[in-house]
């Protein structure tokens, strides 16, 4: 099991289940010893149900994590966080959520519009284009310490082709202009097996087409586990596949990367932090 996971989900989002303290529990039988929470972000006034928190839950989030890290904090560390979307309505929120919490990762699950669940397929090059174009704005802004599953937009693109290649390569360059690491996910992508595809068999994520790209161009590549079920903790199955597909594209990977001290670098690197 990894000793550092950035990617910790809890039952507020709708589609994750046990409680706070059963993830903190078996994180430790596991022999984790630095556990981020990191619930889908709410936006204030919407809700989205089976999607994220709703916002009256966030103060709720925030005070259950913040008493486990105190009560376990002899046993593990424990850091709160969220996983965000980029989107340009909700700036000030996610700039606020930057200067209160630990760390934050992005997950750009799409087209994202907070108002609009049709946004989560992506089926067309304009819309790979405006998924890149979302992830490069919250990098350039410095609102996140890493990018969560970067090829989960190819859960819904039929194939593996020449604009797909072309999306890995700009986002391999985001990471390395702006400094922001890749994460392999460890989660549905990989929970559900193998998918069918116009070109064959493939794991919806993580893929060798876009991990080749990171690998050539020397991205930093960490694991993240994406845990919505404590019970997870107990198996290394689905991070075995993972690491069967970085394996494939001769990835060199962190299995215990200290986000929090880059989370502190980038913060100061930006004024309105």
């Amino acid at each position: 099991m990894l000793k550092s996971n950035w990617h910790t989900h809890t039952y507020r989002c709708g589609h994750a289940r046990g409680k706070d303290e059963e993830y903190v529990l078996e994180a430790i039988k596991a022999g984790v010893k630095r556990l981020g929470f990191s619930d889908h972000c709410p936006y204030p006034g919407v809700v989205d149900e089976g999607i994220r928190m709703n916002y009256e839950l966030l103060e709720d989030y925030c005070s259950s994590v913040k008493y486990l890290k105190e009560k376990y904090k002899d046993q593990i560390e424990i850091y709160l966080g969220l996983e965000v979307e980029y989107d340009e309505q909700f700036l000030n929120t996610l700039i606020e959520y930057r200067k209160e919490f630990d760390y934050l990762i992005l997950g750009q699950h799409g087209l994202y519009n907070a108002l609009d669940e049709k946004s989560y397929f992506i089926s067309t090059d304009k819309e790979l284009d405006i998924y890149c174009n979302s992830i490069e704005k919250a990098c350039e802004k410095g609102l996140v310490d890493y990018i969560a599953h970067p090829d989960v937009c190819l859960w819904s693109y039929p194939r593996i082709d020449e604009k797909v290649i072309e999306v890995a390569n700009r986002i391999a360059d985001i990471s390395l202009k702006y400094d922001v690491p890749v994460e392999a996910n460890c989660g549905s992508g990989v929970l559900r097996g193998m998918m069918s595809y116009e070109d064959g068999l493939r794991y919806a994520y993580p893929t060798n087409a876009f991990f080749d790209v990171f690998n050539k161009k020397k991205c930093k590549i960490i694991i993240g586990l994406d845990i919505h079920n404590p019970e997870l903790f107990k198996t290394e199955e689905y991070l075995n596949r993972v690491k069967d597909v970085l394996n494939k594209s001769g990835c060199e990977y962190d299995e215990d990367y200290d986000l929090i001290a880059d989370a502190k670098r980038r913060k100061e690197k930006f004024l309105y932090i």
